[in-house]
Order: structure tokens, then C-alpha cells, then sequence
């Protein structure tokens, strides 16, 4: 299994990115969120739950912020620097705390980062060199380090097909969508909208079903290089929409960050190379 420099450099910038402006957006809802939240005695079940509840039972609800200024900061160095695997688990263990503790305000976005995040830590130890002790064990070592990484990598971009391939069996276990009528019945709810898409139920159908034809054939289409772009293109404009129409900007925005690892290596460096000379031109000339 092999690696993608580019588009991993890339993945791990637009998460981080994702962590710092989601952690940013909630501060100003961190007393419902993280100081007193509804329910700091909810638990769940599976390996991260084994892993991050231990660390809740001795972390006071008062110590959020403190928790809340160390995952920022972790995410805030993840955004500029490669991330060590160090610092990629402190990232991780901090923000599914803290999404524990907030879970009624919990979403798919967020439980897609978290996973993003577990895997991002065998991707850090692409960067990692291997401490003193570890040498005394140099043939275990050096055969984690190598297929560690790669294993994450793959992981991660099937956690996207994954996510996809589910949503749209949900749909077909249904009707709305297949006969096309689930947008216009979406579009009605206040908290969802565009109000005048029920307005015209012919376009919501066509809606209806391309949004269904893009989820089940995005798994597939991403694997060949001829619709892989023009697949993705759409994709960006379908979570766009969600983001701006819908108002799912944290869900929308986390399959985004998703896109970034199918990248080609000359595509992943055209952006990473664009994104450098942006940022050189817009610095001040001293």
C-alpha cells in the first residue's frame, strides 16, 4: 500500500483547519456546550469510548477551557506544521472529549472529523523519528513506521466511501427519496429550506435524485481518473449547497476535508503551491 505525500499534506491541513474554526464557532455557546452541559454522565459504547472515558472521569467539567485551549492550540500548529504523533493524539483525545461532553449538540460531521482524527495519528508517524529507546527494538519499530501510515491512509479514504455508501443505502431503504419527492419535503422544514424548492415539485424531484445518483456512484467514480475530478466538482457544489442553503456548514465541510486525501499527487501540489504563493504575496514586504 503506498502513500500520497501531496494529498496528505493537504488532508491534514484542511482538518486541522476544520477542528480550529468548529472550536472557534462554539466558544460562544461553551457554557451549553462544555460548562454545564445537559447530560455530562452520557457514555457511549466501542474502542473510543474504552479510551476517552477513563480520561472524563478525572477530568472536572470545570477544566473544559483549559481543554478547550490545548486541543485550539494542537490544532492551531497542525494548520501550519506537520503534526507529530504526540500532538495528533492529544488533538484527538481532546476534541472527542469535548465532543462527549456536548453529544446533543453531536452531528455526523463531527463523528466523521473524530474519525478522521484517530487515523490522522498513523499519518503523523510519517513525520515522527523514532526516540532513543526505541533503536533497542529498531526492526519493530522501522516495520510499524512503514506500514502504519499507509495503513491510515487507506483507512481514511475508504471512511469516506464508507460514509457515502451508507448514507445512500438509508435512502433506498425508503421511498421519498426513490419516488423524488425527499428534497421538496426537506425544503418545508424552517430549519432546512430553500422554502421555494416545495414550490416546484418537479425540480425537487430531479433534485431527489441526482443527490441519491451522486451518493451511490461517488465510491465508485472517485477510483477513475476521467470522472474523478468532474465527481468531486460536483460534490463541492452539493455540500456547498448544504452548507449555505441548509445550514449544515459542519457536515458539509468535513466530507470536503475528505475530498482532499483522493487527490492526485500533482493535483494535491498545485493547491499546496498555489495556497504558499498566496499566502507569499499577501505578506507584508519588509
Amino acid at each position: 500500500m503506498s502513500i500520497h505525500t501531496g494529498p496528505v499534506l493537504l488532508f491534514q491541513r484542511a482538518l486541522h483547519l476544520w477542528v480550529l474554526l468548529f472550536l472557534l464557532t462554539a466558544i460562544p455557546a461553551m457554557d451549553a456546550l462544555w460548562l454545564d452541559p445537559v447530560s455530562p454522565q452520557h457514555t457511549t459504547s466501542g474502542p473510543r469510548h474504552a479510551l476517552v472515558q477513563p480520561f472524563r472521569v478525572w477530568l472536572p467539567v470545570g477544566a473544559a477551557p483549559l481543554l478547550l485551549v490545548v486541543t485550539l492550540l494542537c490544532a492551531l500548529w497542525g494548520v501550519f506544521r506537520p503534526m507529530r504523533p504526540w500532538t495528533a493524539i492529544v488533538l484527538w483525545f481532546g476534541f472527542t472529549a469535548l465532543m462527549d461532553l456536548a453529544f446533543l449538540a453531536g452531528s455526523g460531521g463531527q463523528q466523521l472529523i473524530a474519525n478522521f482524527l484517530f487515523w490522522n495519528i498513523g499519518l503523523a508517524c510519517a513525520h515522527a523519528h523514532m526516540p532513543p529507546w526505541a533503536h533497542a527494538h529498531m526492526p519493530t519499530c522501522a516495520h510499524i513506521r512503514a506500514w502504519l501510515p499507509s495503513l491510515s491512509f487507506w483507512i481514511i479514504r475508504l471512511q469516506l466511501l464508507l460514509a457515502y455508501a451508507a448514507t445512500a443505502a438509508h435512502k433506498l431503504s425508503g421511498t421519498l427519496w426513490i419516488e423524488g419527492s425527499a428534497m421538496g419535503i426537506v425544503a418545508t422544514d424552517p430549519a432546512f429550506g430553500p422554502g421555494w424548492i416545495a414550490q416546484l415539485p418537479l425540480l425537487g424531484m430531479v433534485l431527489s435524485w441526482l443527490v441519491l445518483l451522486f451518493q451511490i456512484t461517488f465510491p465508485i467514480a472517485v477510483w477513475y481518473g476521467a470522472v474523478r475530478v468532474p465527481w468531486m466538482i460536483a460534490g463541492i457544489v452539493f455540500h456547498l449547497g448544504t452548507a449555505l442553503w441548509m445550514e449544515v456548514p459542519e457536515m458539509a465541510f468535513a466530507f470536503l476535508v475528505g475530498y482532499a486525501i483522493w487527490l492526485s499527487e500533482d493535483e494535491a501540489c498545485v493547491l499546496l503551491q498555489r495556497l504558499r504563493m498566496r499566502r507569499a504575496t499577501s505578506a507584508p514586504a519588509t
